[in-house]
């Protein structure tokens, strides 16, 4: 139990390398299941989509900080298990459960290989910058019976670049931009906002506000209606353009239950504006207030 690992006695800690063996083990076992798991709760776009929670969980107080290792390790680790919840397509008023893994690779905190990222980022004292590589989630027509008619969105990757400057220990300023560029819409997608952690004295939780922009190319695939769409869905055809997506606002907490061990939460909440809001898929049988959330548990070394 976690009292064994917390409290080794001389008898208890004989065996040493049992006793480091086994959170490792456990942890492995964790993202063995998840992995295992995962497609049997949903399909690899739903995974795929509640995995952008595992960012949000990277900036929140726990999630944060560096692993304590004992070797001081130029490699931190996490492994864990991430169970959300999200719509059945963007835009829907259904919701459906999503079981997922959490976890993160890491070299020097420069390249970081995190849940759908890769990332290779240089970080200052109150920034960072760099730039990804990432898997971006599709649609199927039968995730949802409002999307009846309308076909596949292929799943991609995409790349792109990312900023993080902190104003002081509390509040930050970020942005990221993705282009597709294999599969799926080939659309640019462009989130900004800030966020800042809460109480001042013990940050527990953060709080995050932002805006996500879409360009013509997302926006066609997720939102118009072309007119063999609408021939085969009886739905009116609709064009939809470039611009702001969404409004986002979010709060994450997080406990170091451990040195090792993290707990942590989220809810995240997105309404749909504009020419998105404005879409067939979302005024008739859909929804514009989107709610994505999860909570996750995972051992870091």
């Amino acid at each position: 139990g976690m009292s064994y690992l917390r409290n080794k006695s001389p008898v208890q800690s004989a065996p040493e390398n049992l006793y480091r063996a086994r959170p490792v083990e456990f942890a492995a076992a964790i993202l063995a299941s998840c992995l295992l798991a995962g497609p049997a709760v949903a399909d690899f776009d739903d995974v795929t989509t509640v995995m952008d929670l595992e960012d949000d969980f990277q900036e929140t107080p726990g999630f944060d900080t560096r692993p304590a290792n004992d070797d001081e390790s130029d490699w931190d680790f996490r492994v864990g298990a991430l169970v959300g919840f999200k719509p059945e397509y963007e835009g829907s008023d259904d919701y459906e459960s999503v079981l997922a893994p959490n976890w993160r690779v890491a070299w020097r905190r420069t390249i970081v290989l995190q849940g759908k990222n890769l990332r290779v980022q240089y970080t200052g004292d109150n920034y960072r910058v760099g730039a990804l590589v990432g898997k971006e989630s599709g649609r199927d027509e039968d995730d949802n019976d409002n999307l009846e008619g309308l076909g596949d969105v292929d799943s991609g990757w995409s790349a792109g670049l990312f900023g993080r400057y902190d104003i002081d220990e509390h509040i930050r300023l970020q942005a990221e931009g993705r282009q597709e560029f294999a599969g799926g819409h080939s659309g640019l997608v462009v989130d900004a906002g800030a966020g800042v952690t809460l109480p001042f004295d013990s940050p527990l939780l953060r709080a995050y506000a932002g805006v996500t922009y879409a360009s013509s190319d997302y926006m066609e695939e997720f939102f118009s209606i072309s007119s063999k769409q609408s021939a085969n869905s009886g739905k009116p055809t609709y064009d939809a353009d470039a611009g702001i997506k969404n409004v986002t606002l979010s709060l994450s907490a997080g406990y170091d239950i451990t040195d090792n061990w993290v707990i942590g939460a989220i809810i995240r909440y997105e309404r749909l504006v504009g020419d998105a809001a404005d879409s067939p898929i979302v005024k008739s049988g859909g929804n514009p207030n989107q709610f994505t959330g999860g909570a996750s548990i995972a051992y870091q070394f």
